[in-house]
């Protein structure tokens, strides 16, 4: 008999391999970094308009 026929993908990291690289943490929730940002956005926006308004 002819031995099974390996499925794509079955190295011995096939378990890990639909991960990509590039992501450090991946329960990061996606929210977080957008709040960050518009709360730095909110945060530039309103300190720097009545700097630029009162001169």
């Amino acid at each position: 008999m002819k031995p099974l026929p390996r499925p794509p993908g079955a190295g011995p990291r096939s378990g890990d391999s639909y991960l990509p690289p590039e992501v450090p943490r991946p329960g990061l929730p996606l929210w977080l970094p957008i709040a960050l940002v518009a709360l730095l956005l909110a945060i530039g926006f309103f300190v720097v308009l009545p700097a630029l308004r009162g001169g």
